[in-house]
């Protein structure tokens, strides 16, 4: 099979942002970080997903989507207290 350099360029940044967030991952267990919080907490990286996806993709967000989004983040803060 053919390589595309574009490809290549954006396989290696996914790689590059995969290896941050495990690293990012690791780190916050390590330094005392609750995995009861710290799980729940990067589970919520579709939320990422769906805001840029809006941003660069003028995707559109459905008011019942917004609600389950705005949701997941209220639970996030209730765990973390």
């Amino acid at each position: 099979p053919e390589l595309h350099p574009g490809g290549t360029v954006a396989a290696f940044v996914a790689g590059a942002f995969m290896w941050l967030g495990v690293t990012a991952f690791v780190f916050a267990l390590n330094s005392d970080g609750k995995a009861s919080i710290v799980v729940p907490m990067t589970a919520l990286y579709p939320v990422v997903t769906i805001l840029l996806s809006m941003a660069i993709l003028k995707g559109q967000l459905s008011p019942v989507n917004g609600l389950g989004i705005a949701f997941a983040l209220v639970a996030v803060v209730l765990l973390s207290r």
